[in-house]
């Protein structure tokens, strides 16, 4: 098992964001499962309380009031700290049991998830779990594909409901890829 989609909620959409939830699956496309989760809603103090700048938009801000309640709930109580979060991300990324640099992570897209995880971790001072070679986006493949589609589950804008849903959405997409590639001749 290498892939992975990890989703996250924050108040920002610059690199530097504020993350308030992180969610993550682990999942195998060969048979269609989702193998693991994770999920941690971050307390937005220990940003302060660590010395840790990150940005916080208004428009974002307003944008969180216009949703659904159970979708703002992770966002508006106190939770763990932002080096508890990464931490656990890096414990459940590493039970994937491949090195570093062979763990792809998928994201929608991982421009924004990726990346301000990478950002935060480094900002504390913390190797992020995966290689940034590694990765991969979800977003264009679903755009490749908009004929591909799966009825949507779980809670809209909650970390975890979005990464499992989109896992299950890219592994639909990933056995239609396989379905139509053309045979290959081999000629001697």
């Amino acid at each position: 098992m290498n892939q992975a989609m990890i989703d996250i909620e924050s108040l920002s959409r610059k690199p530097n964001a504020m993350v308030v939830s992180i969610g993550a699956v682990i999942f195998d496309p060969t048979t269609d499962e989702i193998k693991k989760r994770f999920y941690k809603e971050v307390d937005i103090r220990s940003y302060t309380n660590l010395g840790i700048d990150r940005d916080i938009e208004p428009d974002t801000v307003l944008w969180w009031m216009e949703q659904s309640d159970e979708a703002r709930k992770a966002i508006s109580k106190s939770k763990i700290t932002i080096i508890s979060a990464l931490k656990g991300l890096k414990l459940f990324l590493g039970v994937m049991g491949v090195p570093l640099t062979a763990r792809r992570v998928w994201a929608n897209a991982p421009v924004f998830d990726c990346v301000i995880l990478r950002d935060v971790y480094q900002q504390i001072g913390m190797t992020p779990p995966w290689n940034f070679r590694n990765d991969m986006c979800y977003r264009t493949l679903k755009n490749l594909y908009p004929e591909i589609t799966i009825p949507r589950e779980g809670v809209h804008h909650n970390a975890l409901s979005d990464a499992e849903w989109q896992a299950k959405h890219l592994m639909k997409i990933m056995n239609h890829m396989i379905e139509i590639q053309p045979t290959q001749e081999v000629t001697k």
